[in-house]
């Protein structure tokens, strides 16, 4: 416990600046690090790590597609540009597959393509949905708002009224009440950060908006921790990683962030919606 104290400590000290400091360099650079760290973290757990061949390109992409997001700006500009990296990327590691001679199979390339594409692009969706607009500068924020948010009173919930177990065979101590619990809180906390924000600027949330975004975050926030420990359950780590003692490593404590950034970045791309302010 001391430890995950002491980790979870140092962790705010170092994201606060990074958060502080977003419309710079710092944010791209260290999305791309903690993108290649988790790219890395993820073919290790599927125990191909080895092949150099598959995983140096891997590890490329990872740290190029969030400085991209920055150097491009725009959504659909950025995403035809993934697209067409993320599919090179794809007949590449076919055609190592192809003269591995038996070494790489095809349903491993099918895991390494699927789960690297899906790591580099949520870290890119970070910084895209920091660049969205004139409201991406606090917009982004709820990225770590509606996981951290879903995370905390998923667990308090659960552990104080739960009864019914959520999906016992992948993680056995969620419940359904956890479940709901992080939902609503989660929508009161999108709620209150449009109050928040609409008293600091002269946004005008849409509230209705908000709400929705809230609950639909939220159990995309729980959809992909449960993912993450499915992956770890079959493969039969206990961790990905030690970036961080006490906590594992960047697919353990960014589980749920992935799937956020990945969400918020489409909820903002949506046309003809109202978006989350006036």
């Amino acid at each position: 416990m001391r430890i995950r104290f002491i980790t979870a400590t140092v962790g705010i000290a170092v994201l606060l600046p990074i958060l502080f400091l977003s419309h710079t360099w710092v944010l791209p650079i260290a999305a791309a690090f903690f993108s290649v760290v988790g790219s890395f973290e993820m073919m290790r757990c599927l125990g191909v790590h080895r092949n150099l061949l598959a995983v140096v390109p891997l590890c490329l992409i990872s740290a190029a597609l969030p400085i991209a997001a920055r150097l491009i700006g725009e959504i659909s500009a950025f995403g035809s540009f993934a697209l067409f990296v993320l599919m090179g990327y794809f007949f590449y590691l076919m055609a190592v597959t192809l003269l591995s001679k038996n070494t790489l199979t095809v349903a491993q390339s099918a895991q390494i393509f699927m789960t690297g594409a899906y790591i580099s692009l949520a870290f890119s969706a970070i910084v895209m949905v920091r660049d969205f607009g004139e409201t991406g500068k606090y917009l982004y924020l709820l990225i770590f708002i509606a996981a951290w948010v879903t995370d905390i009173f998923a667990y308090l919930c659960g552990r104080f009224f739960g009864r019914h177990k959520l999906i016992p065979a992948v993680s056995p101590n969620k419940t359904v009440e956890g479940s709901i619990g992080g939902m609503l809180f989660c929508v009161l906390a999108c709620v209150l950060f449009g109050i928040v924000t609409s008293l600091l600027t002269q946004a005008e949330p849409n509230y209705i908006f908000l709400a929705f975004s809230g609950l639909v975050l939220s159990a995309c926030a729980q959809i992909g921790d449960l993912i993450a420990s499915l992956i770890k359950r079959e493969h039969g780590i206990k961790d990905y990683g030690k970036l961080f003692p006490g906590h594992g490593g960047v697919m353990d404590r960014f589980d749920s962030i992935a799937a956020v950034a990945i969400v918020l970045l489409i909820l903002c791309a949506l046309p003809d919606m109202g978006h989350f302010y006036a």
